[in-house]
């Protein structure tokens, strides 16, 4: 359906949330042509022009809206048409799930999902069998909810012909029984998930075209305005484009395109072209996209010292050299594209910022604004380097607590110093480090939401919802409310190229909003994810509406 056109509003009695300006402030706010025409206190507030809408929020804070600097929309918006596992769905609860959704789709050949956790199965990870007893017949396909693993029934490893005998391709894992030294089902890193992925059909274009229709909905309930596609791969671009020609697109999109650790020079053409080919007023391409690694619950996240339950394995980088990595980076930048890095591990993370400096020693120009996402443990020789290369730290405040494979995985894996010094945001502040926040949704840990309301509490916390006081992960690195509010707005408007019309309440911006039927910073942090977004606006155009 169309949106609505512009429309004029006059916010009275709101709580102002001004960037870099805290505390919030009592105040009013004007809306005409689609940018914001005035703010000011409340007393002061011009006269609704003809036609505006005025707004009483009686105390309700009005935000900028959120924006998002790292999500998989369309992956995320099919996996909610697929069949879904909660995170807590162990061996005695994923398979009947499974079985569940199978009987419910008779005529589907395949069966994809995704959603379950490392923490609820054994160390060993899931298995097959477990998946043949339900579903012998039809290949099975489901991801964990990192993305970084699938669990695949003997159906599905037939059919894509993995046996005991098939060598892993480079950068994934074909997990082994230790007693027969067959295949389990388990497949870590898409290197290795492809081969059964790229058997199974993809959705059709109007599957994804609908599936998106359904998440921009609820990207607008949640105040989301503007978000990063980081795998801006086809037919992803063309899905936006063709949303906003049926002025159904309620976000400003940016997105990465992959470049890929097996090719070389080559590909930087058709990334460059593809860069200029798709843009309209709404999406664009703004980075390229790299994987140095995978994570630290498969064991695939690179370390510079190795994992503390495996001795003398530290994983492997997706790259051969930082050097490599810095002649192509440097090539995209001298064309003005900066990288946008998965790095998970201190040793991935080092590997982006060697290859970073290396390809500005290069000529690549110094003010591109390349990121690392994730950065979930930085060595500490390396925090200042985020500030003095001018990368943005681009992390998932979602995870900054003790999830549910935390005392299984995480903890065994990294042991107590390393996993005391996850997700180091305050400590990047203290560097003066530029941050932006996202959820990597739907691939957003135990919470499996973008809702921005609950990341936030979750970083001001450093516990995962539910947690009582004491449980908190490395406490040190938390920060408070306003700072959270401000890298979700200003910080990823940064990042994601978009400060200078949005991002912050500025006369002259964009009326790109979220009013609030609470005062944020009037709620116990711990009860922040329940207030709600009363209005989202995109350029003064009503695009969700609490009814």
């Amino acid at each position: 359906m169309p949106l609505p056109s512009p429309c004029s509003w006059l916010f009275r009695r709101a709580t102002l949330h001004l960037a870099g300006r805290p505390p919030a402030r009592p105040g009013a706010l004007l809306v005409q042509e689609g940018r914001i025409a005035w703010l000011g206190p409340d007393g002061e507030a011009p006269s609704p022009p003809p036609g505006a809408e005025v707004i009483d929020l009686h105390g309700g804070s009005l935000l900028p809206g959120f924006q998002d600097a790292h999500l998989h929309p369309f992956i995320g918006a099919v996996d909610l048409l697929e069949c879904r596992l909660a995170p807590t769905d162990g061996p005695d609860r994923a398979p009947a799930v499974v079985a569940a959704w199978a009987a419910a789709h008779p005529a589907a050949a395949f069966i994809r999902g995704s959603g379950w956790g490392y923490g609820a199965f054994p160390p060993s990870g899931p298995h097959r069998r477990w998946l043949d007893a339900v579903v012998p017949d039809r290949p099975v396909f489901l991801k964990a909810i990192d993305g970084h693993s699938a669990w695949v029934n003997t159906a599905a490893l037939r059919l894509a012909g993995i046996t005991r005998e098939t060598v892993a391709p480079a950068g994934g894992v074909i997990e082994r029984d230790p007693v027969d030294g067959e295949p389990t089902g388990v497949l870590r890193e898409w290197p290795a998930m492809l081969l059964v992925a790229d058997r199974f059909p993809p959705p059709t274009f109007d599957e994804m075209l609908t599936a998106g229709r359904q998440f921009l909905e609820r990207a607008a309930r949640a105040g989301l305005t503007a978000l990063h596609d980081a795998q801006g791969k086809d037919p992803h671009p063309e899905l936006w484009l063709a949303l906003e020609a049926r002025d159904e697109l309620t976000v400003r999109v940016t997105a990465s395109r992959r470049l890929h650790q097996k090719k070389g020079a080559e590909q930087l053409e058709e990334l460059l072209a593809a860069v200029g080919r798709w843009r309209s007023r709404l999406f664009r391409f703004t980075s390229a996209k790299v994987f140095i690694d995978g994570v630290v619950e498969g064991n695939t996240a690179f370390l510079l010292a190795p994992y503390a339950d495996r001795p003398g394995y530290r994983g492997e980088p997706m790259w051969d050299s930082p050097d490599r990595l810095a002649r192509l980076t440097a090539a995209l930048g001298r064309a003005g594209l900066p990288i946008h890095v998965h790095a998970v591990g201190d040793g991935a993370v080092r590997f982006a910022l060697d290859a970073i400096e290396a390809a500005r020693a290069l000529g690549a120009p110094a003010e591109l604004r390349h990121q690392i996402t994730h950065a979930d443990l930085i060595d500490p020789a390396d925090l200042p380097r985020f500030a003095a290369l001018q990368v943005i730290a681009n992390l998932q405040p979602a995870w900054f607590c003790r999830d549910r494979s935390y005392a299984t995985i995480t903890l065994p894996a990294l042991g107590p110093e390393r996993a005391g010094r996850l997700y180091p945001l305050a400590s990047l502040l203290r560097h003066g480090t530029r941050v932006a926040c996202s959820s990597d949704w739907p691939f957003s840990g135990d919470t499996v939401t973008f809702d921005p309301l609950e990341a936030i509490r979750t970083a001001v916390t450093r516990r995962a919802a539910g947690q009582p006081p004491g449980t908190e992960l490395a406490p040190t690195e938390a920060v408070d409310l306003a700072t959270m509010l401000d890298l979700y707005t200003l910080g990823s408007a940064y990042a994601n190229q978009r400060e200078t019309d949005t991002g912050s309440l500025e006369v002259g911006k964009l009326a790109d909003l979220v009013a609030f039927d609470h005062d944020l910073t009037a709620l116990p942090i711990d009860e922040l994810p329940q207030a709600r977004p009363l209005l989202t606006l995109l350029e003064g155009r009503p695009i969700w509406r609490a009814r």
